[in-house]
């Protein structure tokens, strides 16, 4: 699949680090930051990865859980670098971690999908068998958080896949409403 943006109109405005050489772009562009809202929403990712690192060091958990969160914070970063650059070596950065074997973003999508589902399998099979005891109380709050996050995920990944498609009228409806309203229409940063 080819780029939904004409990246002759985003390189001007990614011009700050230099020509655009990644592959592919997510329906966004502003000056200075190539992808302003996806880099910003990598905040969240780069917070709970780090929060995540520290809460595990300072309650002494397994080395696994601490370095499952340095992957998080890794994700984040590359993802950020990628976002706001365009740049080829970034969007490896950002990618690897994912997954970057075909070239065509409807793929990476379903990837990324797999991926969080298996991921939301292991963490259930590994929350049954979690040796730490929990109350009643903390169990209800786990599940709690574990059903809102999944149902975040699923209406992001509905947004960012609506943003795909309408890109080419989202990007003209961007232009007619201007910054920073048109920051409300960067559906691939929910």
């Amino acid at each position: 699949m080819t780029s939904h943006v004409d990246l002759t109109y985003v390189s001007k405005y990614a011009a700050f680090w230099g020509n655009v050489t990644s592959t592919l772009d997510w329906c966004e562009f502003s000056s200075y930051i190539a992808e302003l809202a996806n880099t910003i929403s990598n905040i969240a990712i780069i917070s709970l990865g780090l929060y995540g690192y520290i809460r595990c060091k300072q309650q002494s958990l397994p080395a696994l859980y601490s370095t499952n969160y340095l992957g998080l914070l890794m994700v984040g970063i590359g993802s950020a670098a990628f976002h706001g650059s365009l740049l080829y070596e970034a969007q490896l950065a950002d990618e690897l971690p994912i997954t970057f074997i075909y070239r065509n973003p409807v793929y990476h999508q379903a990837v990324f999908a797999t991926l969080m589902l298996l991921n939301t399998y292991r963490t259930m099979k590994l929350r049954r068998q979690t040796v730490v005891p929990l109350s009643r109380n903390v169990q209800s709050q786990v599940v709690k958080i574990f059903w809102t996050g999944g149902l975040s995920f699923i209406v992001a990944f509905l947004i960012w896949n609506l943003d795909n498609i309408f890109c080419g009228n989202l990007q003209g409806w961007k232009k007619i409403i201007g910054w920073p309203t048109a920051f409300l229409l960067e559906g691939q940063a929910a």
